[in-house]
């Protein structure tokens, strides 16, 4: 279960009265009780309830001169971003990966996203729910007698 910020007062808050034990807590939060003394160690170093921070890592802003790159770029060969990556190393500048660019040139209006390509596919292969709801196996004919009609 995901934690807010609300749910880290209240753990906090009956970790503070004493009236629950960390095991208590993480069962009915849904979580480890590592990650319920991880919250109260930090409190208690702090003085302050932990917040959450954004997950993943931060995005990379390009500079105006990049920016000015890209679309010089675009507007003499009209290209993806993947040829415009390649297309920059060549001449020496290095920006990647190619979302950078992409997001660029969406921001100029000179892309668009595909919402196709968007999203979770239906099906992917030999991915199942529990570990033991599929299995897949593969037969061969050995050619060395010693295992013939084994």
């Amino acid at each position: 279960m995901k934690l807010t910020d609300d749910k880290i007062r209240w753990i906090i808050r009956r970790k503070a009265d004493g009236g629950m034990t960390t095991a208590q807590i993480a069962e009915l939060q849904g979580v480890d009780q590592s990650r319920i003394r991880q919250l109260w160690l930090e409190f208690r170093n702090t003085g302050k309830v932990p917040a959450i921070k954004e997950p993943g890592r931060p995005k990379r802003a390009l500079s105006s001169w990049e920016e000015d790159k890209i679309l010089e770029l675009f507007a003499s060969y009209p290209s993806n971003a993947v040829a415009m990556e390649k297309m920059l190393k060549q001449q020496g500048i290095n920006i990647s990966p190619h979302d950078l660019i992409h997001r660029t040139l969406k921001d100029h209006g000179l892309a668009m996203s595909e919402s196709n390509k968007r999203g979770r596919r239906k099906w992917v292969k030999y991915e199942r729910k529990h570990t033991n709801s599929l299995w897949h196996t593969d037969y061969y004919m050995m050619e060395d007698p010693r295992w013939r009609g084994r």
